[in-house]
């Protein structure tokens, strides 16, 4: 891959992982004062908020950035694959890749909150500063199930994280190999596996 193809590859990826990052913020009913998350509806709402007025966003789903990533994902794809004489196909393998870019990396962003939430509990157990506060928010919904079910162990000890990520690489595989299984007909370039 070209340097030049591979730095609009990252800078695509960041920002679906930023609308992620704002799926994941309303699913968890994040603080929406946390300057932090003020800059995330910030730098995806001119995509997302045209898409509201038609997809209502409900307590703890908002299809309108779930829309809005899947269609940055496949619409990226199609340019970085250069994939212009669209067939029907084409259009197929391009929905499919959207899904399983925008997927994948949901699955990443939540494995990266919860390894960075594990770290900051060591070094800060308590935190004050914004990004500790959101990363705990984000993270807040997908393991709580599992910590209710799990106790700590010794008292002190939480491996509902393991557990978890553990579940998340599971997860990452079989979109890997569902994505591996596209690229080899559709010889695309997919948003959010790279």
């Amino acid at each position: 891959m070209p340097s030049t193809l591979w730095l609009f590859v990252q800078l695509f990826q960041l920002y679906l992982f930023i609308l992620m990052m704002r799926f994941a913020l309303h699913f968890a009913r994040a603080d929406f004062y946390n300057p932090l998350v003020q800059g995330i509806i910030k730098a995806t709402d001119w995509l997302v908020a045209p898409l509201q007025k038609v997809l209502r966003p409900g307590r703890h789903f908002d299809p309108a950035t779930l829309v809005a990533a899947l269609l940055f994902s496949a619409i990226t794809s199609a340019v970085l694959s250069k994939m212009m004489p669209v067939s029907l196909g084409n259009i197929a393998a391009l929905l499919c890749a959207g899904v399983l870019g925008t997927f994948y990396t949901l699955l990443r962003m939540y494995m990266l909150a919860i390894i960075a939430l594990a770290i900051m509990s060591w070094i800060a157990p308590q935190p004050t500063h914004p990004a500790p506060l959101l990363i705990a928010q984000i993270t807040r919904p997908i393991l709580a199930p599992l910590q209710r079910i799990i106790p700590p162990l010794g008292g002190m000890i939480d491996i509902s994280p393991l557990i978890v990520i553990f579940g998340i690489t599971i997860l990452q595989s079989i979109v890997i190999n569902l994505a591996n299984n596209i690229l080899i007909i559709q010889k695309l370039i997919i948003v959010g596996l790279q």
